[in-house]
């Protein structure tokens, strides 16, 4: 790991043209992240990092990375198993082989390194109970607003690791929601995602967050700003988002992807295309100003 570290820093901020030779350079390790977004989420400090936005960042392979490259137990959830085959496939790639794979349910691969990769999903509310107390120190979402978020926080609690030296993080991958499912990504991220927000944070920025016994986030000062209720003290959280976007994949960018994208019907266009988060919203009931006139006032 150390090694694959070295590398990439030799690598951050080198021109586009330097891409072949990067491929060339890095061929001896499994995986190493593209410049710019992926590589910045990679590094990322934040405990829980929403990344992506647009389709083809590079969402689903940023989670396989860090489970072959940072972590020695990863869990990567999918809503349903269905959709699991294609990340697998991909698992299978970057190891080069279907050795360590368990297919059977839920499916775990052990890489050549020792490393432990659990796919799971959660197709109905609850099923996400059967992976309480299990030890991971990177829990994965891909396409988490697919998820309720009754489950997304749920999971969140039982990221851990008994090595002091080992990071634990929370990765939510994900295009913006197209459905009311998942509108929660949108309070959970406020500062990035809500165009209505008081105190906006650019791509990045670290926020801290605080969930009170009811289970509402409340934004605070910093790592120190810790609240109390009850008796009860209630250390803050960091979070971030990194958007990224199909250019920033060098794998997609020289393809014609980008005019699949184009062809698609809005407000689906503009939420998976151009990665915007507020295209599919829907005002509260009671929301005095729409969110409508706030994007053309932004506009």
């Amino acid at each position: 790991m150390d090694h694959l570290h070295e590398a990439i820093e030799k690598l951050r901020g080198l021109p586009e043209k330097s891409y072949p030779e990067i491929f060339e350079a890095t061929k001896a390790f499994k995986w190493i992240p593209s410049p710019g977004p992926q590589t910045e989420a990679y590094f990322c400090q934040a405990d829980e990092l929403l990344y992506g936005g647009s389709a083809g960042s590079g969402k689903s392979s940023l989670l396989l990375g860090l489970a072959f490259t940072a972590h020695r137990r990863s869990l990567i959830m999918r809503r349903q198993y269905t959709d699991m085959s294609a990340l697998i496939d991909d698992a299978i790639d970057i190891q080069g082989s279907s050795d360590g794979l368990n297919r059977s349910s839920p499916p775990r691969m052990r890489t050549s390194d020792d490393r432990v990769i659990d796919f799971g999903a959660a197709a109905q509310l609850g099923d996400e109970a059967k992976f309480q107390g299990q030890q991971h120190s990177l829990l994965g979402f891909d396409e988490v607003v697919q998820f309720l978020e009754a489950q997304v926080r749920f999971l969140m609690g039982w990221v851990r690791s008994t090595d002091e030296n080992e990071r634990c993080r929370i990765i939510m991958a994900s295009n913006p929601p197209v459905t009311a499912v998942g509108q929660w990504i949108i309070p959970m991220y406020a500062p990035w995602l809500d165009l209505t927000f008081p105190n906006p944070a650019r791509g990045g920025d670290l926020r801290w967050v605080v969930t009170d016994p009811d289970g509402n986030d409340m934004w605070v000062e910093g790592a120190d700003d810790i609240k109390e209720w009850n008796g009860k003290k209630y250390e803050p959280v960091s979070r971030t988002f990194i958007p990224g976007s199909l250019t920033d994949n060098p794998y997609l960018a020289r393809t014609d992807y980008n005019r699949r994208l184009d062809s698609l019907p809005e407000p689906l266009r503009s939420a998976v295309r151009d990665g915007n988060f507020m295209a599919a919203r829907k005002d509260a009931v009671n929301q005095v100003t729409p969110t409508a006139w706030v994007v053309e006032a932004q506009n």
